[in-house]
């Protein structure tokens, strides 16, 4: 077995672990004999997650909270197993296409709840008991390859995942002494049910996606997955502070999700 998939941590807490690439990494945390407890507001597709986990079920643990709750997310850390997690994964996002004068106050503070806030209360009510234990971890945060520059379409997302990005940076430097790491992934357009849903909301969206990815494909779900357990890993054990992008060079283009009529 390679360092890619060895973890110096055996329990891991991943955030919107009931859809997604949130489930795809759990159920590959688990399948390396992780015990990994999934985080999201509703307990069916989370318990989806654990019946879909194979020969690894009984590592996959279901824990139904608010995460735009401080409260709820303390829950979540006490609910842990006593020698807590080392691995926390802050994958649980909201957005919505939409151009920026069309999205209402509420609309705007609905995304940065879910996005921003919402990791920085687990992430840090999560680091306190680290400290307080002297277990050291390792933090993933899931943020946007379009951080790069604007994000056209998703005005709120795009500040939510910057404020992440900025967030990771901060972290890393800050925590690096309590033997805490901090990273962040940037995918770019990668195939995850629902997706239909939410991006592909203007006819031939999906084909100007892929005609401006320069190597010329959606990524498959697994080609995000393999980069965030590298950087979980012993292998990526000194990576720190660092914003991977893995995106095909599709941010070298312009208006990703959306483009104006006129």
């Amino acid at each position: 077995m390679s360092d890619m998939h060895e973890f110096e941590w055996p329990a891991a807490i991943v955030t919107g672990g009931g859809s997604g690439l949130g489930r795809a990494i759990a159920i590959e945390l688990a399948k390396n004999g992780v015990d990994v407890w999934i985080a999201g507001r509703r307990l069916e597709p989370l318990e989806e997650t654990r019946e879909l986990a194979g020969a690894a079920p009984g590592k996959i643990h279901p824990h139904s909270c608010d995460l735009r709750d401080p409260e709820a997310c303390q829950g979540l850390i006490e609910a842990v197993t006593p020698q807590g997690a080392g691995i926390l994964v802050n994958n649980a996002a909201g957005t919505f296409v939409a151009l920026a004068e069309d999205i209402s106050p509420n609309g705007w503070r609905s995304v940065i709840e879910a996005s921003l806030n919402a990791p920085f209360y687990v992430t840090s009510a999560w680091c306190k008991r680290q400290i307080r234990e002297k277990k050291g971890g390792v933090v993933l945060n899931v943020a946007s390859a379009t951080t790069d520059g604007g994000s056209p379409g998703t005005v709120h997302s795009g500040a939510a995942k910057s404020g992440l990005v900025s967030m990771t940076k901060t972290l890393a430097t800050e925590w690096a002494r309590y033997g805490i790491r901090v990273n962040a992934i940037s995918p770019g357009p990668f195939e995850t049910p629902g997706a239909a849903d939410w991006i592909w909301t203007q006819e031939g969206i999906r084909k100007r996606i892929e005609d401006a990815v320069p190597v010329g494909y959606i990524a498959p779900l697994q080609e995000i997955v393999d980069p965030a357990l590298f950087l979980l890993s012993k292998a990526g054990r000194y990576t720190n502070g660092s914003i991977l992008k893995v995106d095909g060079g599709w941010t070298l283009t312009d208006w990703l999700y959306i483009k104006p009529d006129n």
